[in-house]
């Protein structure tokens, strides 16, 4: 297991020197991917949809007591 590992982390360092765009893209592509699998993009939604509504909700008591 650790000879494959050490052949994959080889292989991306070689990549990163040699072609530096395509690892990134390859990186960014294996980022996506495990955030999608991981439900991280629902989460990420969810948390801005409450953080904007206590926003609102804070604004909206501020403007009240101001009256």
């Amino acid at each position: 297991m650790f000879k494959i590992l050490s052949y994959f982390a080889m292989i991306m360092v070689l990549g990163a020197i040699f072609c530096p765009r395509a690892t990134i893209d390859y990186i960014h592509t294996v980022y996506e991917a495990v955030k999608e699998k991981t439900g991280f993009n629902d989460a990420k939604k969810e948390l801005e949809n409450k953080l904007e509504n206590e926003v609102d909700s804070a604004i909206s008591n501020a403007v009240d007591e101001g009256r």
